[in-house]
């Protein structure tokens, strides 16, 4: 192993007349010096040095945080080019790529990238299992846009190539949420309840799955069953022959999870998250009268109890003491 170079510089001072190491460090450390000596020695590179940057072209020539940005590119371009079959080039032929006109290599790499992208896409499709809470919510959201259009990929792939990459990265970057101002508040609200179906290992076009987005979209006022047995959404999975034997199988699946949903009254269920949800953007709506509010979704989500009164009663007191809170800062104001 290749000794550090601060570390050789520490042993020729030790060697010298005027040794800078501890003498109580060097019996313990060895030959490693301590970081108050190295902090004693020359400073490297020297200021007579002047360091040439990488690049003189803009705009690397004047931002570092976009050549920062380029060499991570690059780092991982070249750490994994042999998975993507993606041949050897130069960094100064990838920082050189982006002022080309149609430049061929930037093709490439995008055609190389794509690939991997609907290998990996396939890949998650063809396994049946819910997708992972760590993905990324891009990722996830192309996953449920395509999920009903499985001839999509092979429609990109087939059609991929040097020429129409743009383009397919386009349709890409689409489905996966990317775009306008407008189309990402309009996708809100689905990626929202996206990320709760993920969350608790829920799958589109399955009776848990669908139960709870029906649920969701009622909130605490929740459904009997025998509407939720006569919706469309239940209806088209054809998983039972009479609506006696669905609306049987639907109250064993809502009453075998009680962290999700809560039973109301004799026939009516809701979500059980709902309550917590709806808390949670109260508070955080009144931020500028009672400061910021910190909040583990995650945890508060998960707990359940098998008493639903318990439940409301201690919700309603949270909500006295915001109200009786917001009431003292009002008087106190319009004392000042």
């Amino acid at each position: 192993m290749l000794a550090d170079d601060e570390d050789i510089e520490l042993r020729e001072l030790q060697a010298g007349p005027n040794p800078l190491i501890c003498s109580d460090d060097c019996a313990t450390n060895g030959l490693h010096g301590c970081s108050l000596c190295k902090d004693l020695l020359p400073k490297f590179p020297p200021n007579a040095v002047k360091m040439k940057q990488p690049f003189t072209m803009q705009p690397w020539g004047s931002s570092l945080d976009a050549v920062k940005k380029l060499f991570k590119v690059f780092h991982f371009l070249y750490t994994y080019s042999v998975m993507i079959h993606l041949c050897p080039f130069t960094l100064d032929e990838f920082a050189q790529a982006f002022h080309d006109k149609d430049s061929l290599l930037l093709g490439k790499i995008h055609v190389a990238l794509l690939r991997l992208l609907f290998s990996n896409i396939e890949s998650e499709m063809s396994s049946g299992n819910p997708p992972h809470s760590s993905m990324s919510c891009n990722f996830l959201a192309l996953l449920h846009s395509i999920e009903d259009q499985e001839s999509v990929v092979e429609f990109w792939k087939r059609s991929l190539n040097p020429l129409t990459w743009t383009e397919i990265l386009r349709q890409v970057l689409v489905a996966a949420g990317y775009g306008s101002k407008q189309g990402a508040l309009r996708k809100e609200a689905p990626s929202k309840e996206m990320r709760l179906m993920v969350k608790y290992g829920l799958r589109q076009r399955t009776l848990k799955g669908e139960l709870f987005r029906l649920l969701s979209e009622q909130g605490n006022n929740g459904l009997k069953v025998s509407n939720l047995a006569n919706s469309s959404q239940i209806a088209e999975l054809n998983l039972a022959s009479t609506s006696q034997e669905l609306e049987l199988l639907i109250s064993s699946t809502l009453s075998s999870d009680i962290t999700l949903f809560e039973k109301i009254s004799s026939s009516v269920y809701r979500l059980r998250v709902n309550t917590v949800a709806r808390e949670t953007s109260d508070f955080q709506s009144d931020t500028e009268d009672s400061g910021s509010v910190h909040n583990d979704f995650s945890d508060s989500s998960r707990s359940s109890g098998s008493d639903s009164e318990c439940d409301s009663e201690s919700s309603n007191s949270r909500k006295d003491k915001h109200i009786i809170y917001k009431s003292q800062k009002k008087c106190i104001d319009r004392s000042q």
